[in-house]
């Protein structure tokens, strides 16, 4: 098999962004430019990103921000008193 053609792609990005991303591809036992082409991949044969952009806040999103709350009040300092409250209003 042939091996084809590669180009160079430069972009420029935030230093902290990019500090983290390595990281994270070093999580997945992978680097950034590899993990670039997987994303540039599926975007060529999803003819379109990826994902789906959105400003919607997910359920979770708001369970984590309600949980935030909750502990920042000091309503629910463990899990297990968390629980035992959900089990007493059943």
């Amino acid at each position: 098999m042939d091996n084809p053609i590669k180009d160079r792609i430069t972009i420029r990005i935030d230093h902290q962004q990019k500090i983290e991303a390595q990281a994270v591809a070093k999580d997945l036992g992978s680097d950034l430019s590899t993990l670039i082409n997987i994303f540039l991949n599926q975007m060529i044969k999803e003819n379109g990103l990826p994902f789906t952009p959105s400003n919607r806040v997910s359920e979770l999103d708001t369970a984590l921000d309600q949980l935030a709350i909750y502990n920042r009040a000091g309503a629910h300092q463990h899990l297990k008193e968390l629980r035992d409250e959900a089990d007493a209003d059943d």
